[in-house]
């Protein structure tokens, strides 16, 4: 019988390994935004309340938000090279 906890481990693991593994980094801190929730969901079912809304009051709202923040002003400013022919 798989538990419902087991489930959120799988889904923590897979979010984990696209985080890594994905070569837009946009997308990347999206994958990373859906592991802390997950990880704040599991905190939440276990019994800490306060930590897993914590987790997502700190990690979701401002560290993933300032990593789309500064990801998308690079991206803004970056300098293409001259094409040759």
């Amino acid at each position: 019988r798989i538990e419902f906890v087991d489930i959120i481990y799988l889904v923590s693991i897979l979010l984990g390994i696209l985080t890594i593994s994905c070569r837009n980094p946009v997308v990347s801190v999206l994958f990373l935004i859906g592991l802390f929730v997950n990880v704040a969901g599991l905190l939440i079912l276990v019994g800490y309340n306060f930590i897993g809304l914590a987790y997502i009051l700190v990690y979701v709202g401002a560290v993933s938000i300032l990593f789309l923040f500064i990801f998308k002003t690079f991206k803004s400013y970056s300098i293409h090279s001259p094409t040759q022919t």
